[in-house]
């Protein structure tokens, strides 16, 4: 066995121990005293956004606005009348990444963090992320692309998932930590697994404490098995 790395929790280590025995290895460690908890590094996946388009009125003029079923369901116009959002505010977009030249967010995103390669770009290899980012704050009411549903907020890019859309436990752990302790009021986790991972409860519960607010996806994949 050997350390790969120290998590941003505090106390929190990632082994690399042998294939085939991260199970018995977890279950064997967790029985020692010294050991608060051990497990192992799980694979989490993104969460596909479901399809279905539905005609929507609402005051923006962005082109794409009549594409975007949820702001009919969320009642977003009504909301917009009371307040549009405010640039005080950051949104992390846990996720794939954005396209950091994508004309419609291009403006709105703040310095990030690229989990996957371990460095300062976190450009959007998948997709989803950028797609995640216009929902929650896409540049709006100018003609371009999709209505955010807040126009103003900035965006902050967390990339954990890779090309493929794939992560794994200690990365969305870290992703957490990282988003809120850089500024992030706002944590949005379009992606989920089906073990229940107490280092990414550490961080939700940290992030919670420090006042952010934690958005994950509950799962559309049509499975009877509790997804988080």
């Amino acid at each position: 066995s050997s350390l790969i790395r120290e998590l941003l929790l505090e106390g929190v280590q990632l082994w690399r121990v042998p294939s085939g025995q991260e199970l018995d290895i977890a279950r064997r460690m967790s029985i020692d005293p010294l050991v608060v908890y051990a497990e192992p590094n799980y694979r989490f996946q993104a969460s596909i956004p479901p399809a279905g388009l539905e005609q929507i009125t609402a005051t923006p003029d962005d082109p794409s606005l009549s594409k975007q079923w949820a702001h009919t369901l969320m009642q977003s116009k009504p909301a917009w009348d009371i307040s549009t959002g405010s640039s005080s505010i950051i949104i992390a977009i846990i996720d794939s990444g954005i396209d950091e030249t994508h004309p419609d967010l291009a403006a709105k995103i703040v310095p990030g963090y690229d989990f996957v390669d371990d460095d300062t770009n976190p450009h959007d290899e998948n997709g989803h992320g950028t797609h995640v980012a216009g929902i929650a704050a896409a540049i709006t009411n100018n003609t371009i692309g999709v209505a955010g549903m807040d126009w103003q907020a900035r965006i902050m890019p967390v990339r954990i998932l890779d090309y493929y859309g794939a992560t794994n436990s200690a990365d969305v752990a870290d992703g957490i930590v990282w988003a809120y302790t850089n500024g992030a009021k706002v944590l949005n986790l379009s992606l989920g697994g089906y073990e229940d991972v107490t280092a990414i409860k550490e961080a939700v519960d940290a992030a919670y404490a420090a006042g952010s607010l934690v958005v994950a996806a509950m799962g559309n994949d049509n499975l009877e098995t509790p997804a988080y």
